[in-house]
């Protein structure tokens, strides 16, 4: 059987925060199914995960901030102008 891919539905979500935000911020995606890895660090315990990252000196020192569970365009846009002080 084909394995579930449980964040589907935040596909969109991101898709439009790529257009918003285009230039200004860098929205990725990781299939875990794919990357399995990902799932191995402490920053990962449900699915979907989102993981905002302003300021990455290096894999050691970086400001992030995460949020688990599934977040619509809207909640996600919220987050970006408040933390990153970035509007749409």
């Amino acid at each position: 059987a084909a394995a579930t891919d449980e964040c589907t539905v935040q596909v969109s979500q991101s898709a439009g925060l790529q257009t918003t935000y285009s230039g200004r911020v860098k929205v990725v995606r990781f299939n875990v199914q794919q990357h399995p890895t990902v799932v191995q660090g402490p920053d990962v315990r449900v699915l979907p995960t989102h993981m905002f990252i302003g300021s990455y000196a290096d894999s050691q020192h970086y400001v992030a901030i995460r949020i688990w569970g599934l977040m619509d365009e809207s909640a996600l846009q919220d987050v970006i102008q408040q933390t990153f002080h970035v509007n749409p």
